[in-house]
């Protein structure tokens, strides 16, 4: 691929010259669309299988030529027991995608972990509406694992992108 340089002192208005930007010389990618989602409520497991968070995005994509990317943001987590941790995955329509960490919030004793923020890629099967939901489980210790501590926020975003 060639490069141009442009004096832009000598250029003007707001536009670039037509020869120089051409409909073939621009890359695809936009956005057609997106949902959001935000879930402010206390949830604690003790479990050993994965459970919901109760955070959870519903989206209907426009085309299977498209891609999704699904953006999560789970502020803060607690665990309230020494040596406790837990894992947390990515459903889609009730199948788990993406693990995210793994033994997470591992003290020796009770402590707000953090957060965890994350991007997942996916590709559109059919334009039927998806949903994506966030569960997590105590992989190890006693007490509880709580997400969204203090009812702090946790969001979930999807952006649909042309192809």
């Amino acid at each position: 691929m060639a490069f141009t340089t442009l004096d832009l002192s000598k250029q003007s208005g707001t536009s670039l010259p037509s020869s120089i930007v051409t409909a073939s010389g621009l890359s695809t990618g936009k956005v057609v669309g997106t949902a959001h989602s935000l879930y402010a409520s206390e949830t604690a497991t003790n479990s050993a299988s994965y459970v919901a968070t109760g955070l959870t995005c519903n989206y209907t994509p426009t085309s299977t030529s498209n891609s999704l990317l699904v953006y999560v943001n789970h502020a803060q987590f607690y665990v309230n027991g020494g040596n406790t941790s837990f894992k947390m995955q990515l459903y889609k329509d009730g199948t788990a995608v993406r693990r995210v960490g793994w033994d997470m919030g591992y003290q020796d004793s009770a402590c707000h972990t953090g957060g965890t923020s994350f991007v997942y890629a996916d590709t559109i099967s059919s334009t039927n509406q998806v949903t994506y939901a966030t569960y997590f489980f105590m992989s190890n210790g006693g007490g509880y694992v709580y997400s969204s501590i203090n009812n702090t926020p946790a969001t979930l975003t999807i952006m649909e992108i042309s192809a």
